[in-house]
């Protein structure tokens, strides 16, 4: 049984010009989009240290009594609703791409 499953893949495969070459190309696809995702989060990290330290040095220059305020602005800086929908979009729109043989 098992070698008549082995010899109807074996077919299959034969009937398909290039699917290896596609598998192939499916997972260094996948392999990229990996290390984007690895590249987006350390930039992020990245970015809120910068705004981290930039908001410790506001405030150490401002003084007390503005650690609200400048809380405040770091909140505002946020990515507020639409953008983290359009970024989870894009991140289904990645994961549907990098999942399925037929995009």
């Amino acid at each position: 049984a098992l070698d008549l499953l082995r010899e109807e893949l074996a077919e299959l495969r034969r009937q398909v010009p290039g699917l290896a070459g596609r598998e192939e190309l499916v997972r260094l696809l996948d392999i990229q989009a990996e290390r984007i995702v690895a590249l987006e989060r350390e930039r992020n990290a990245a970015l809120w240290r910068a705004e981290r330290e930039s908001l410790r040095a506001r405030e150490a220059a401002a003084g007390p009594g503005t650690v609200a305020i400048l809380s405040a602005d770091l909140v505002a800086a946020l990515p507020d609703e639409a953008q983290l929908t359009e970024a989870l979009a894009a991140a289904d729109l990645v994961l549907c791409q990098t999942g399925c043989l037929s995009h």
